[in-house]
């Protein structure tokens, strides 16, 4: 399995079981047209998440904002985000347990475990 394709499984697994926009039968409830900020950004969130080292959720919050929302077409030169202010970015509303199951798949490959 590729390396993004572990996190991608393991923010499934994370973030999509519990949000707010999951329907019944497990699939994605956003309307037609809109895209997951996880989804849409994964390779942006994975290097924020990855140039981070800290105990601190703020340092993850600063890197995720500077290195995926400042790219993000929702987010204005201001930077302002209509969705992350009305909690309705998925990258935003789930950001800790974002960064944690990143971090995990980090821990499980530094000792070589890997998820199949």
């Amino acid at each position: 399995m590729e390396r993004t394709d572990l996190y991608h499984q393991a923010l499934k697994e994370r973030v999509c079981g519990i949000c707010l926009d999951r329907l019944d039968d497990g699939s994605c409830g956003l309307p037609a047209g809109r895209n997951c900020a996880v989804d849409l950004h994964l390779p942006q969130i994975v290097r924020a998440v990855e140039a981070v080292e800290s105990d601190k959720i703020s340092d993850y919050v600063d890197s995720i904002r500077n290195g995926v929302c400042a790219q993000c077409p929702n987010q204005t030169e201001a930077g302002y985000c209509h969705f992350r202010e009305n909690f309705d970015c998925t990258l935003d509303t789930f950001v800790y347990l974002v960064v944690e199951a990143i971090e995990g798949v980090k821990a499980r490959q530094a000792t070589g475990f890997v998820m199949r």
